[in-house]
């Protein structure tokens, strides 16, 4: 992917990089060509000078090369005007790392992105965890986002009432906590929406309580491995009762890292029941024990009006029980081979994946299952 990146401690440049996490997974569902990434740290907490790397230096029409919002200024200019090359594609995604648009130097950076048209906006906080999409609404023209990715935002005053909210389509929640999201009326255009990492259910329960997100949802990604779920006021029913209102949803992946609490390990046996009826992809990834009893789950399953438009079903409770082993595993549906349920049952955790499989192959016959044993 092109990518021009601007920062305090480097003169503009560009290259064709490879882009990995959460932007470069969204820019590549949304095929996008030219990531611009600008970073604006607080002068009260400037890095020091780093060695000057001169490679694929932009050659740019400023006074200050240091000046950050000069080079801002000039690379937008040229891209959006033709001054460049005709090969440069015009920017469609935009990531902002340590912008404090609060401050004088952050508002004048966002003013100068205004016309710019990207299709997915990262803001990646800084050492406070804080960000906010207020200042957004100051734009002449509104950014035409279908992707927002919020990374380590950790703060609940957070400002992010913007009403880019209420028109993006993906949502992605990479490394934050105790946010709250701005009730806007229904219907919202969002669709998909991903949480990763800290308190992914308690998330999910606050959105459910406090805005109408979750209601036209029809993908929804869990990703927890550092067992930090229901830490706040929330329990395991709550999140549970969550999920069903989600009426369209027809994506459910969780991979889940499930946290122990004072009167026991928590369990996903009553989970089959929350399922919405309009799912139609099932992805569930945990740790040994995540599921006890399979009956819970083997009773819905032959019941063929429960999720009468299933197409996919995988199952496994194979994540490593410790947080950085989990971390770096792959989850059953990205792995080029795997373990079915028909080996030899050696846990209890085999056991109830082994009924869950046999289930599901005797009486969903027309759904792709994998069924993965503790192995």
């Amino acid at each position: 992917m092109l990518t021009t990146t601007i920062t305090t401690n480097h003169l503009a440049r560009r290259a064709i990089k490879a882009q990995f996490g959460p932007l470069g997974e969204e820019a590549a569902k949304l095929g996008l060509r030219h990531l611009l990434e600008v970073e604006v740290i607080n002068n009260a907490h400037q890095l020091p000078h780093m060695h000057l790397d001169r490679t694929n230096l932009l050659n740019l029409n400023v006074q200050g090369k240091n000046d950050t919002r000069a080079q801002v200024k000039e690379v937008i200019s040229t891209t959006r005007y033709g001054r460049e090359e005709n090969d440069v594609p015009s920017i469609d995604a935009l990531r902002l790392t340590n912008v404090r648009t609060e401050t004088p130097s952050g508002l004048d950076i966002l003013q100068e992105l205004d016309g710019v048209q990207p299709r997915l906006l990262e803001i990646s906080c800084g050492w406070d965890e804080f960000c906010s999409l207020d200042e957004f609404s100051t734009l002449r023209t509104p950014f035409p986002l279908e992707t927002l990715i919020l990374s380590g935002a950790c703060r609940p005053d957070i400002g992010l009432k913007s009403t880019q909210l209420a028109h993006i389509t993906s949502l992605r929640l990479h490394l934050c906590c105790s946010i709250y999201l701005p009730r806007f009326p229904p219907p919202l255009k969002l669709r998909r929406l991903v949480v990763e990492e800290n308190d992914i259910m308690d998330t999910i329960c606050r959105l459910a309580e406090d805005t109408h997100m979750l209601e036209e949802l029809e993908e929804l990604v869990l990703i927890g491995t550092n067992g930090c779920d229901l830490m706040t006021c929330y329990e395991l029913e709550q999140f549970l009762s969550s999920i069903q209102k989600m009426p369209r949803l027809r994506v459910l992946q969780i991979s889940e890292r499930l946290p122990i609490r004072d009167y026991g390990p928590i369990t996903m046996n009553a989970l089959p029941q929350f399922l919405p009826q309009a799912l139609e992809c099932f992805r569930f990834w945990s740790t040994p024990g995540a599921v006890t009893d399979h009956d819970p789950w083997t009773q819905r399953i032959r019941d063929r009006s429960w999720l009468p438009n299933l197409k996919e079903f995988i199952f496994s409770m194979d994540m490593k029980t410790d947080e950085v082993a989990s971390k770096d595993a792959r989850p059953p549906w990205e792995r080029s081979e795997v373990q079915q349920y028909t080996g030899e049952k050696t846990t209890a955790s085999d056991i109830v994946s082994f009924e869950i499989g046999k289930a599901m192959t005797e009486f969903r016959p027309g759904v792709k299952i994998a069924v993965i044993t503790h192995g």
